[in-house]
């Protein structure tokens, strides 16, 4: 009787290892959707700031005589849109490496989402055979 409840103990703990496995990697894929989200978020913060200066430019534009000084004042201002489009670019480009890098990852997830499919698969046998083993005992 020892030696069969060594062997239930033995399965709940195989149990309890998966579970806190897939907790785990469950985790890991919250944090990399949590920065996908945050990389958009500034994307579209610095595409609303550089929209708002244009508007802003193409308005002054259309009120007003382009003086020396307003000209100087516009290119400037030209200066630091096309500051922020160089670094949007670069940005994007690094959100296609990550892509890229993520896709070969995405691959790499679904199968071990198939192997986590046959893992709760064997999970839940574990759980049929803790049960029946658990009757068995109480029947002796």
């Amino acid at each position: 009787m020892e030696t069969d409840q060594k062997q239930l103990i033995t399965l709940v703990n195989t149990v309890l290892d998966t579970i806190h496995q897939q907790q785990l990697q469950t985790e890991q894929n919250n944090q990399s959707t949590l920065h996908q989200a945050s990389a958009a978020q500034q994307d579209r913060n610095r595409l609303r700031d550089m929209r708002q200066r244009l508007v802003q430019l193409r308005t002054e534009l259309a009120n007003s005589d382009i003086t020396q000084a307003a000209f100087q004042s516009y290119n400037n201002e030209l200066g630091q849109i096309e500051g922020q489009l160089r670094q949007q670019i670069r940005e994007t480009d690094n959100q296609i490496t990550t892509g890229l890098q993520q896709a070969v990852a995405a691959l790499a997830q679904v199968q071990g989402a198939m192997l986590d499919s046959q893992t709760y698969t064997s999970m839940e046998q574990m759980i049929v055979d803790i049960k029946t083993a658990t009757r068995e005992l109480s029947a002796q």
